[in-house]
């Protein structure tokens, strides 16, 4: 990614110091594209708790995960199936 131009951060998105660290302020976007439902939701309730101004793109794997993504607020739900 970083050869494309783009800044890449490592470390638990669950950490608000982690998100701060990685300007999650300044996003255009934030993408949720986890494969663990639970600490999706997870991410979901970090970024909007410290970040609400974010646009937030989550991938989902069901039904039930998108209306809990939803119920967070996240403008962009994709489901798996």
């Amino acid at each position: 990614m970083r050869r494309f131009g783009h800044d890449v951060y490592f470390g638990d998105p669950r950490r608000t110091d982690v998100l701060r660290d990685a300007h999650v302020d300044r996003a255009k976007l934030f993408v949720i594209a986890m494969d663990d439902v639970e600490k999706s939701i997870e991410v979901a309730e970090a970024v909007r708790e410290t970040f609400p101004g974010t646009p937030v793109l989550a991938r989902v794997r069901n039904r039930n995960h998108a209306f809990h993504m939803r119920d967070l607020g996240i403008e962009y739900v994709v489901r798996d199936t």
